[in-house]
């Protein structure tokens, strides 16, 4: 009986050593005021956490990621790895995963993946899923308007142009359906956001900032 009280607490030892969480690496080219401690969302829900940041070889950055146990299974070769706005803490960072697609194989423990960035993410989730992806979308882009209201002008020009940019990219090796449909269902947003930014800076005297945005958005109603 005795050795079996002794063995007890080898035994809850061992158990609490036993750790099921997922942890992977996302490389990002950028941070964006990402940093340790920063939580990982999926649906809202708060999976996981930046465990540690380090530079690779290349001087790329490199997001140590643990994913809770009980969501470990959700996190597929299609999910998408983005660095977002963290919607607990105002102006604080996080990890955002997306779903490209439905399904996929887990990712398995000390996976490299390559992160994305936000809007390339949801339109490509529109590639398999108009529907869902454009709400997803939409709910975002209300998301990235409420933050540049909120940001002084020099840096909402800087990050209007960012997103233009992003949209641009990937609108270009979209499919014909999926860029009908932002531009029926996205741009409209973007360019009451656009006015309204463009209006701040005439307030300023600095409406001239205005134009290099004005003329990515005219690339992508074109494409």
């Amino acid at each position: 009986m005795n050795r079996l009280f002794s063995l007890i607490p080898a035994i809850l030892l061992f158990m609490g050593c036993i750790n099921t969480d997922l942890r992977i690496q996302v490389r990002f080219d950028q941070l964006e005021g990402l940093e340790k401690g920063c939580p990982v969302y999926f649906n809202d829900n708060v999976i996981g956490k930046v465990e540690a940041i380090s530079l690779d070889n290349e001087r790329r950055h490199i997001a140590d990621v643990i994913i809770k146990s009980e969501f470990a299974p959700s996190v597929t070769e299609y999910s998408k790895f983005v660095v977002s706005h963290d919607p607990g803490f105002p102006g604080k960072k996080a990890i955002e995963v997306f779903q490209s697609k439905d399904g996929g194989v887990s990712l398995k423990k000390n996976s490299l993946v390559i992160g994305s960035n936000r809007m390339s993410a949801l339109l490509d989730r529109m590639q398999n899923d108009v529907k869902s992806g454009m709400e997803i979308i939409k709910e975002k882009i209300e998301r990235f308007s409420k933050e540049l209201r909120s940001l002084p002008e020099k840096n909402a020009v800087k990050n209007f142009e960012k997103e233009l940019q992003h949209i641009y990219d990937v609108m270009k090796g979209s499919s014909e359906t999926v860029r009908e449909t932002v531009k029926k269902e996205l741009l409209p947003q973007l360019k009451k956001e656009l006015e309204d930014l463009k209006k701040r800076l005439k307030e300023l005297g600095r409406e001239e900032e205005s134009k290099p945005l004005e003329t990515q958005f005219e690339k992508i109603t074109t494409l």
